[in-house]
C-alpha cells in the first residue's frame, strides 16, 4: 500500500548532518516559508506506525504550486509547510514531531477510523525543510479543517491550518 504521509528536509539526501550533542542543540521557533499545495518526487517509503497506512514517503524536488490555505482535495494533491528551524549549530540534523489533525477518515482495508496523524520528521536547522500529506485515496479526500502541527522536544513550535474541500 502506498503511504500518504510525505516529508522531506531540503537537502537531506545530499548533505551530511554535523554531529552535536543533544545539550548543545537549540531550537527557538519555526518559521513558515510557504504553505499550500505542493508538487514532488516520491524517493521512499518509510515505516509511521502512527498513521493510518503505517508508512510514510520521503520526497524530493518539492515545488510550491499555490499558496493557500484553501486546498482542493483530489487523488494525488499534496499540500503542506515548507519552514526554517531556527536555533543552533546551524546544519544539525533535529527530530520533528508532526502530527496532522483531521477530520474522521476510514481506511477500508483495516477498518480503522483515524482523526490524527502523527510521524517523526527529521529536520536540518537553518535550511529549508518541509513536511506535508499527500491525498492518495478517495477515502482520504475528506472535506474540513487540517491542521498540520510541529513538534520539537513536546513543545508545539508550529500550527498551520488549512481547509480542504472536496473537487
Amino acid at each position: 500500500m502506498k503511504p500518504t504521509l510525505l516529508i522531506l528536509s531540503f537537502f537531506a539526501a545530499c548533505c551530511v548532518f554535523l554531529p552535536a550533542a543533544a545539550d548543545d542543540i537549540t531550537v527557538n521557533a519555526i518559521e513558515i516559508i510557504a504553505y499550500g499545495e505542493f508538487q514532488a518526487a516520491p524517493r521512499t517509503t518509510k515505516e509511521a506506525k502512527n498513521t493510518s497506512l503505517g508508512k510514510m514517503t520521503v520526497l524530493e524536488e518539492i515545488e510550491l504550486v499555490k499558496q493557500s490555505d484553501v486546498i482542493d482535495a483530489a487523488t494525488g494533491t499534496q499540500f503542506g509547510v515548507k519552514y526554517l528551524v531556527k536555533g543552533s549549530p546551524k546544519g544539525t540534523n533535529v527530530a520533528l514531531a508532526v502530527r496532522l489533525l483531521h477530520p474522521p477518515t476510514t481506511n477500508p482495508d483495516t477498518k480503522k477510523t483515524a482523526t490524527s496523524e502523527t510521524w517523526v520528521a527529521n529536520a536540518k536547522v537553518g535550511s529549508a525543510n518541509y513536511s506535508g500529506w499527500i491525498f492518495e485515496y478517495d477515502w482520504e479526500l475528506v472535506p474540513g479543517d487540517w491542521i498540520l502541527q510541529l513538534f520539537y522536544k513536546d513543545r508545539k513550535l508550529l500550527e498551520k491550518q488549512f481547509i480542504v474541500k472536496r473537487k
